[in-house]
């Protein structure tokens, strides 16, 4: 599939820190059950993998694929249901273990109401060792349509933003809660 451009697209990016190591952060997000852990994001997250998740787990291949399909929560009690091509890759840099992760909206998001639609998403990030845990660099762009009218910049960016700054938070939390791996 093919990544779809518009030219109401807003992007955002941040980074932020967590005391959990590389292989933690990304075995979390490629294996376990997201709506566990984003617990305001998703009603419900399946992945569907295509290609061997058990190789990547072990680190004996340095990729995997999977599609991800996501029901979200609205405001006023919309739900929105999108599909995403995922793709992770571990890199060995001199600071240690690393992890680079792309995803991109397949196909058209289906909201339960007329006034909101996403045209487009798009995120890369990269999730890299330190001396206390790793940190992570998240950049996220979308296209969201409030009616005919995009969702104002201003409003776009924020939400973006509180988005990955909380997905760090939630990543800790449940890492905390499971005591990492």
């Amino acid at each position: 599939t093919t990544p779809r451009a518009t030219d109401e697209q807003y992007g955002v990016a941040l980074m932020y820190s967590m005391p959990y190591g590389t292989r933690d952060v990304t075995l979390v997000n490629t294996i376990e059950d997201l709506e566990m852990v984003y617990l305001d994001d998703y009603i419900s997250y399946d992945r569907e993998y295509h290609s061997d998740q058990h190789c990547f787990v072990e680190r004996s291949c340095s990729t995997v694929r999977f599609r991800s399909t996501i029901q979200s929560s609205l405001p006023f009690g919309a739900e929105m249901t999108s599909s995403y091509i995922n793709e992770i890759r571990w890199l060995e840099l001199d600071s240690g273990l690393a992890a680079v992760q792309r995803s991109w909206l397949d196909g058209d998001a289906v909201s339960s109401a007329e006034w909101v639609n996403m045209e487009a998403q798009y995120y890369l990030g990269i999730t890299y060792q330190t001396e206390t845990g790793s940190d992570t660099v998240a950049a996220s762009w979308a296209a969201i349509m409030v009616g005919d009218l995009p969702l104002p910049e201003d409003t776009a960016k924020n939400q973006a933003l509180d988005a990955l700054r909380k997905n760090g938070e939630d990543l800790t939390r449940f890492l905390d809660e499971n005591g990492g791996y």
